[in-house]
């Protein structure tokens, strides 16, 4: 038998000799394992001492001692030929993490060295060699439990350095014996004396008090209880054990309920060790037994405290009723500690050991029963200057690139998983050509800007839909589309009944989607002042044909029709056909079809009527800027968003409850001494104020007055807004002459744009104004108050070309109340002299209606000096802004001289001129128009005063035909087959016929609810309030249609139904009927005959004075 090594005792293997050297077969000192551990060391990515890295082991003797748990190395100690080689060069490390306690999958990413193995022994009394590998995982836990590697790195520097003179010294008298004969093998552990390692040992264990320098003074105020040596204690358990015990390394010297708990499990483990030890030299073979019998009469005196024992079947209760596995661990790790596994596994059937120890490992980092750690909130850091960011979004949020859908909703989700949902949002370009853009638009302005990449990231979180066209987000276009919708719905429906072939269907609804498209883009490219086409010419479709003053006759005959507008008639004619000559459907329902075909006719009809308003009422802007005179002005003007109060740090108590400023914005436009346009803005900031035509009289007389002391040289002006009810009204028509008279500068003519088409200059200057405000905010700044909005616009250099005036109302000069003006809802156009005023239905169309000056005097009183009170007056400003017109040229530009020059180009022809450059980023936002500019200052000028250069998407037949003929009549040798064909062409006839003004604005006819409707809309509207189930306008015009009565006959006939935005007026004035007690709930219950007649004749007394409302 091989004698027992030193080693061995320590590692518990069976000695003997090693595979690779089978020729050594004594025992040897570790002192004497002097063998190259350099490329072994590296092979595990251990510190070498090469490449100023210090080695922390430096022979092969202190190597294997560390891996055999002997950490206070010890030269003279004995080692076999076995345990040399498998704990020194040629030991092999595992695959899998060794840390204590690891659990999972996670593979070794990095070596345990020999302080790391030193501090995992003294806190987890579990040996880990050097060299082992440990998982991601458990380095984090490894540095939880020793966060201070370096404090092991010391003091097992100090052991070895302490140490080695030492045990040189002492070695043979307090060395290991050894019999090689005997079986009865045991070692003497010798008397450590002044051993300096246990006052470190001690400290990283927290235990400085327990231990002492030196076994004769290891006790302090506990030294007189201490009675035993520990050098004889630990003699006595190497005799007992045979040599299977490791020394005791300390006494305790003070109460176990103050000695940390890594200290209070070594000494239970070798309690343990030292009762199995004895119990089994005293009975052999029957330790457990004997041990047994001896705690089982204390086990049984212990009485647990009932309230414990409830809380243990509690928490079993609930880690059975529970399916969370998370609640399962933090349950589970309240009694994981107190029971052994197999206590825990009888309690919990089922419960495995990797539960138990996850358990436990829960306890260990979390404590036991507490909940997990929750991550840390994020905090952000804004590294971007507020300033410049607001800046980014005043652009980037600019109506001109992005518009608000009528329909849809966007949802944005935040980190904190919050999510907003916003409606739909276009944007007109793309985001890098609108970062191009900003970037150009700062550099004409001298900002610096954020970098490309931060812009590029604010534009992908403002996430909006990509542009497919710009048309169809204002009511009538809108009305227009949807209606293309449900024909598309309609012809579906019939076809699934076979009214319709296949191919039929295919057909008609391709036409439905070609009408829509020409609708949105190339209709609005083939209007003109005169065109033989009845459907394009504008003369014809803006003439009264009641009135010969309000027509311009046509010069030219109406012969040529278009094929793309006559796809929607020519369809809506094929579905009318189909749906009478088919047997499918009963009389009720053909003209339920029928009515919805007449209302989808009648809304396209009303989208194309719009489009080419428009268009005429924008060439009246155009003509107006093209032949401004010196002397003369445009006014533009509009009233602003209210503007809401706004702090740099806004408490949520300052946010709820806000009510906005009202600011009125108008725009003056001349020319200066060189014949340039310029423009002034004046802008009224306002408390409260109601935005009626008194408030905008007051404006515009303080306008006028301001205008004749700074600009003396103006003596006429034009005035131009939307159809908001403050402006289309007889009672402001009714003080202008007033105005005129007392500012001596004389209001020639008033101009509107079309409804809902009105997107004038002042939208651009309050875009610029509320970036200012943005921006001073941002800085720091509050703006509680129209002052405050003052000073934030005028901060800094200001907005070039605005002053800005914070004002009152003075009501009590209002003296104007009604008026007697007809018909105000179709004058789009009105002309003041000083014995006359004109008015007209279109612009340009006829000579116009005259209506003399005495006649317009007693239509209503005169109006007095308005007397805007002014509290803080107009600022100078330094310098006017200016307004750039594109010049008429004959010829396309042809270098980029020119498009230098008048800083713009057409996508068609010039094009490849720029392409070299990325100067011209700024393209018009206008569907079909080619221009392109190189700053946003020019762009912007073009769009609110520009023409827009058109390019058709696709030529129309009569276009090709003339075309053709163009090119027949330039042939010399003209062949006649050819040219009677096309004149043939030309001379077709439309067979739809277009009257004379078919796109005149049409009054709205007051239309009055048969007395059956509005029964039902009231029982509806009733059984709302009464229930609180209140029907949407939506569903009850659905009723309507759908009705029945006990019969089983529709209750009413398709003329008698209601639209959904009827159906809402109408509840809506039954609201406000109901709000104003006139229809309690006890009337509804008991409502009369002679009631219902009085509430029916209220809401129709409402209808017509909405109705005459509308018209002024």
């Amino acid at each position: 038998m091989f004698p027992r090594c030193n080693v061995g005792i320590f590692v518990k293997t069976q000695c003997g000799t090693s595979s690779h050297y089978q020729n050594e077969l004594s025992l040897v000192k570790l002192f004497d394992c002097n063998r190259d551990i350099s490329g072994h060391l590296h092979s595990l990515r251990l510190p070498t001492g090469q490449n100023q890295t210090k080695c922390d082991t430096q022979t092969e003797g202190q190597l294997i001692s560390r891996r055999a748990g002997v950490f206070d190395y010890n030269r003279n100690l004995s080692i076999c030929p076995k345990h040399r080689y498998d704990l020194g060069i040629y030991w092999r490390p595992r695959t899998t993490c060794q840390f204590p306690g690891h659990v999972g999958k996670g593979k070794p990413v990095r070596t345990v060295t020999s302080p790391m193995s030193y501090g995992i022994w003294c806190t987890q009394t579990q040996l880990v060699h050097a060299g082992s590998g440990i998982c991601r995982k458990c380095i984090d836990v490894f540095k939880e439990v020793v966060p201070d590697i370096t404090v092991y790195q010391t003091g097992l520097n100090s052991i070895t350095d302490s140490n080695d003179s030492e045990k040189e010294e002492a070695a043979e008298e307090h060395s290991f014996n050894f019999t090689s004969d005997s079986s009865d093998n045991f070692y003497n552990l010798r008397q450590r004396t002044n051993v300096s390692y246990h006052n470190e040992l001690d400290d990283i264990l927290e235990c400085t008090s327990e231990c002492t320098q030196a076994t004769n003074s290891q006790t302090s105020n506990w030294s007189d209880n201490i009675q035993t040596p520990l050098s004889e204690i630990n003699q006595a358990l190497s005799t007992i054990g045979r040599g299977s015990i490791s020394p005791l390394k300390f006494q305790l010297s003070k109460p176990l309920d103050d000695v940390k708990e890594s200290t209070l499990r070594y000494i239970k483990r070798k309690a343990t060790e030292s009762i199995d030890v004895l119990l089994e030299s005293i009975a052999p073979g029957q330790s457990s037994d004997l041990k047994k019998l001896i705690f089982s009469e204390g086990i049984k005196n212990l009485n647990e405290p009932e309230q414990d024992s409830e809380l243990t079947k509690l928490i079993l209760t609930l880690f059975n009723d529970t399916n969370n596995n998370t609640v399962k661990y933090q349950l589970l790790s309240m009694i994981a500690e107190k029971y052994t596994k197999r206590e825990l596994q009888n309690m919990i059937p089922g419960l495995t050991v990797y539960k138990i120890d996850q358990a436990r490992q829960y306890a260990s980092l979390h404590g036991p029963g507490s909940t997990m750690n929750e991550k840390a909130e994020k905090f952000h850091r804004s590294r971007m200057e507020p300033e410049k960011l607001e800046h980014a979004l005043s652009f980037f949020f600019d109506p001109q690139f992005i518009q608000l859908s009528s329909f849809g909703t966007r949802e944005l989700k935040l980190e904190n998983g919050d999510k907003i949902m916003i409606p739909e949002v276009v944007r007109s370009t793309c985001s890098s050509n609108l970062v191009n853009m900003y970037i150009s638009y700062c550099k004409e302005n001298e900002f610096v800007p954020l970098s490309s990449s931060t812009l590029y990231k604010i534009l992908s979180s403002c996430s909006a839909a990509t542009k497919t066209n710009l048309r169809g987000l204002d009511n009538t276009a809108a009305d227009g589309s949807s209606a293309c919708d449900d024909l598309t719905e309609l012809v579906k429906n019939i076809a699934s009944k076979s009214v319709l072939t296949k191919d039929e269907t295919d057909e008609i609804l391709l036409q439905i989607k070609c009408s829509k498209l020409y609708m949105k883009t190339d209709y609005k490219l083939h209007i003109k002042q005169n065109d033989e086409c009845a459907d394009h010419c504008i003369n014809l479709a803006l003439s009264d044909p009641s009135d010969a003053l309000l027509q311009n006759p046509c010069q030219h005959t109406h012969n040529i029709k278009c094929d793309r507008c006559e796809l929607f008639p020519d369809l809506i004619k094929l579905l009318k056909e189909k749906i009478s000559n088919t047997n499918v459907y009963d009389q009720e329902q053909k003209c339920d079809l029928l009515k919805e075909m007449e209302i989808a006719e009648s809304k396209v009809t009303d989208w194309k009527s719009h489009v080419l308003r428009t268009i005429n009422q924008d060439e009246g802007r155009m003509n107006l800027l093209e032949n401004l005179n010196p002397n003369q002005m445009l006014i533009v003007m509009d009233w602003a968003m209210k503007f809401l109060p706004s702090l740099h740090r806004e408490k949520q108590s300052d946010f709820y409850g806000q009510k906005g400023f009202s600011w009125h914005i108008s725009v003056c436009i001349f020319k200066d001494t060189n014949g340039k346009l310029k423009h002034e803005t004046f802008a009224h900031l306002f408390n409260l104020v109601k935005q009626d035509w008194f408030a905008v009289a007051s404006i515009l007389e303080n306008v006028l007055v301001n205008v004749r002391v700074r600009m003396p040289i103006i003596t006429e002006v034009f005035l131009r807004s939307d159809n908001a009810g403050c402006y289309h009204t007889g009672l402001l028509w009714q003080a202008i002459h007033g105005i005129s008279e007392r500012t001596d500068i004389f209001i020639q003519r008033y101009d509107y744009s079309e409804a809902q088409s009105g997107k004038s200059y002042c939208d651009s200057k309050i875009a610029h104004m509320r970036r200012k405000m943005r921006m001073y905010v941002a800085s720091g700044g509050n703006i509680q108050n129209p002052v405050d909005m003052r000073d934030a616009i005028l901060s800094g250099k200001g907005v070039v070309g605005c002053r800005v005036a914070v004002a009152e109302i003075n009501t009590e000069k209002q003296q104007i109340f009604s008026h007697k003006w007809k018909g105000v809802q179709n004058i789009t156009n009105l002309g003041f002299m000083a014995e006359k005023v004109i008015i007209w239905k279109a612009y340009g169309i006829g000579n116009g209606n005259s209506i003399p000056m005495s006649e317009v005097k007693k239509m209503s009183c005169d109006q007095e000096e308005t007397a805007l009170i002014i509290t803080h007056d107009f600022n100078d400003i330094i310098q006017t802004g200016s307004v750039t017109l594109p010049k008429k040229r004959a010829n396309p530009v042809e270098s980029e001289d020119n498009v230098e020059l008048e800083q713009e180009a057409t996508r068609t022809e010039d094009l490849e001129n720029l392409s070299n450059s990325s100067s011209s980023v700024f393209n018009c936002s206008e569907i079909g128009c080619t221009k392109q500019y190189q700053f946003f200052s020019k762009l912007q000028n073009h769009i609110e005063f520009g023409r827009h250069v058109y390019k058709l998407e696709r030529k129309s037949t009569y276009d090709d035909i003339k075309l053709k003929w163009a090119d027949v009549c330039k042939d010399v040798d003209i062949r006649l087959r050819n040219l009677e064909k096309v004149q043939e062409s030309l001379n077709e006839i439309n067979e739809h016929q277009v009257d004379c003004g078919w796109a005149l604005r049409k009054g709205k006819k007051v239309i009055r609810h048969s007395k059956a409707v509005k029964d039902y809309l009231l029982h509806l509207f009733t059984i709302g309030q009464t229930t609180g189930k209140k029907i949407s306008p939506s569903e009850a015009a659905l009723l309507i249609r759908n009705s029945r009565d006990e019969e089983g006959r529709k209750m009413f006939q398709p003329e008698e139904y209601l639209l959904t935005s009827q159906v809402a007026s109408y509840f809506s004035r039954l609201a406000l009927l109901s709000r104003q007690n006139q229809l309690s709930r006890r009337e509804q219950d008991n409502l009369n005959d002679e009631d219902l007649a009085a509430v029916l004749s209220s809401i129709e007394e409402n209808e017509v004075r909405q109705n005459i409302l509308q018209t002024h």
